[in-house]
């Protein structure tokens, strides 16, 4: 495959507001400073760099990271379900060519070859399906790590959670509803064409 390179060179301006953390960038000017708050728009770091009294165009490219507040809805059923390893077990079983393993085998025991045409030895993992009611104790280890989980999936790669704060949360029969605001680090980032006013 041939890698498509573009032409035109680029600004870097921000996809949305937050505070400059860092920046990691190849080529280009930078236009803030770290700790820095920038908005929607803003050039980040500029592709035209100035020698003597002609400015060049270079072109700009990287990461600036930021950090930035995300305020997230949840509802989620009141009663989960999910699937929980119990116990290993050692079993004794007769040997059935053509039965598939159906559970998960971790160890077996290495017997002779006349004996092991007929008999396996092996441990394998169970498991049980459990349902729970959700109560107001299980907000910081069961529900918070979740959604943790499902906003960094959401979020570009390299992107970290640095905090969160639940804001509210209310129960009733059938669910769990509330508000979580995240602190999000993030390559907020974009190219930005250089016009010829540049």
């Amino acid at each position: 495959n041939k890698k498509v390179v573009s032409e035109t060179k680029n600004h870097l301006v921000a996809a949305k507001s937050g505070v400059i953390t860092h920046f990691n960038i190849s080529s280009g000017e930078r236009r803030v400073s770290p700790n820095t708050s920038v908005y929607e728009g803003d050039t980040l770091v500029s592709g035209v760099i100035m020698v003597g009294e002609r400015f060049i165009p270079i072109g700009a490219s990287g990461e600036v990271y930021a950090d930035y507040w995300l305020e997230t809805e949840f509802t989620i059923p009141r009663k989960v379900q999910y699937i929980s390893p119990s116990s290993k077990e050692w079993e004794i079983d007769f040997q059935n060519k053509h039965k598939k393993e159906q559970e998960q085998s971790f160890q077996k025991v290495d017997l002779p070859n006349w004996l092991s045409n007929y008999v396996e030895i092996k441990k394998t993992q169970k498991y049980t399906t459990v349902t729970e009611k959700i109560s107001e104790k299980q907000i910081e280890s069961f529900i918070m790590p979740l959604l943790h989980e499902k906003v960094l999936m959401s979020l570009p790669p390299k992107t970290i959670i640095k905090k969160e704060n639940l804001l509210h949360v209310t129960f009733d029969d059938d669910t769990v509803k509330g508000k979580v605001l995240f602190l999000v680090n993030e390559n907020i980032a974009k190219s930005y064409p250089i016009s010829q006013g540049d």
